[in-house]
């Protein structure tokens, strides 16, 4: 499938708040034309209090089927017994933050035989890594995402498998996208901590959450205009997810798109912003950065001045495991201008009005040549 599609290499969520990436989703979507099929209750609540008329099916596991599979299988049978009724389609999964109910061999397939034997809990792991942890007990938790993984990539077989079939797949655009990273213990988190902090709440541990594993997600896009993409076609300037249905929706082949939203189409100039609680993150082209911030007796925040932030090499650190803001103090104080500037919007971030975050990106974009 990445073969014949555009990979975007800088997808990055706008939140780590999975109820804001999915009203930002589903208020970008024309409920006339949509069908979403999820097993997630939250995501069809959401997408139901955004879109009133949207087509909403939520499926249950079925007993004996690994919730992936019968996800994308309920999910065709529903379209193809409509008939195609809804144009676009959208299949919701839980994905790692749902039950890790992969075969075990699945997880033993990432396992040499020297290693220990991965866990058999179908649980997800939420924990922060502390110095006693047993590395092999991560190592186990790592097998069964790598399981779980197996289970998704044969459910999009499926998906591709039946298109064919339809004789369908030369004419359909499809795109796979993450909403959110699966942490495994990067910067000691595992898991989503989802019961560790919420978007109403202070933040509970000091450890961030708005880093790359958590907000940096992997985004595929296949045309329906008949014609396969260039093999190897990447865009790799930064990207987020209001752009998301922008460019699926677009029915111009994706040269003449690329130019276009370069040129006229992209209000954020090269930088993706995205938020956590209490935490704010900040890409460029080569850059990331990511800060703790503070609310203001007024109400609105701003990024703490203890410290410097967390900055990081892009995209050569993916993983980000090598922080450098005290090599680099002009670069992270330009970034943290942004990163105000944003803050200072209240939502209404327009980069291109702001004279400040214009300069600075400036000087990011001059010490990077």
């Amino acid at each position: 499938l990445a073969s014949r599609s555009t990979l975007f290499d800088q997808f990055w969520v706008h939140s780590t708040q999975k109820h804001s990436v999915l009203r930002s989703i589903s208020k970008a979507m024309d409920p006339d034309n949509w069908l979403l099929v999820t097993d997630d209750p939250i995501a069809a609540q959401i997408a139901v209090q955004c879109r009133p008329q949207l087509d909403v099916l939520e499926v249950s596991k079925a007993e004996g089927n690994d919730a992936f599979d019968w996800l994308v299988t309920q999910a065709l049978e529903l379209w193809i017994q409509n008939k195609y009724e809804s144009q676009n389609l959208w299949i919701h999964s839980l994905g790692l933050a749902g039950e890790w109910d992969a075969p075990y061999e699945h997880r033993k397939v990432m396992c040499t035989s020297d290693d220990p034997d991965p866990p058999v809990d179908i649980v997800p792991p939420d924990h922060i890594l502390g110095p006693d942890d047993d590395p092999d007990v991560l190592f186990g938790w790592s097998c069964g995402a790598g399981g779980q993984a197996i289970c998704i990539d044969q459910g999009v077989g499926l998906l591709l498998q039946t298109l064919e079939e339809l004789g369908l797949m030369e004419q359909s655009s499809l795109s796979i996208a993450g909403i959110s990273g699966f942490p495994l213990g990067e910067h000691r988190r595992v898991g989503l901590s989802l019961r560790n902090e919420t978007a109403s709440s202070q933040r509970t541990t000091e450890f961030g959450n708005a880093y790359a594993e958590r907000l940096h997600c992997p985004w595929l896009l296949k045309n329906g205009m008949g014609t396969a993409e260039p093999l190897g076609n990447r865009y790799s300037k930064p990207v987020q997810t209001a752009h998301l249905l922008t460019w699926i929706q677009s029915e111009v082949p994706y040269s003449e798109f690329e130019q276009r939203y370069d040129q006229n189409d992209s209000p954020d100039s090269g930088v993706a912003i995205s938020e956590g609680v209490h935490e704010i993150c900040v890409v460029t082209e080569h850059w990331t950065a990511r800060w703790d911030t503070e609310k203001k007796s007024d109400g609105s925040f701003q990024i703490s001045s203890e410290c410097l932030g967390d900055v990081f090499c892009a995209p050569e650190d993916r993983w980000q495991q090598n922080e450098v803001a005290n090599r680099v103090p002009e670069i992270e104080s330009h970034l943290r201008r942004i990163g105000q500037a944003f803050l200072d919007t209240l939502g209404n971030w327009d980069p291109s009005s702001k004279s400040e975050v214009q300069s600075a990106l400036e000087y990011i974009r001059t010490s990077e040549r």
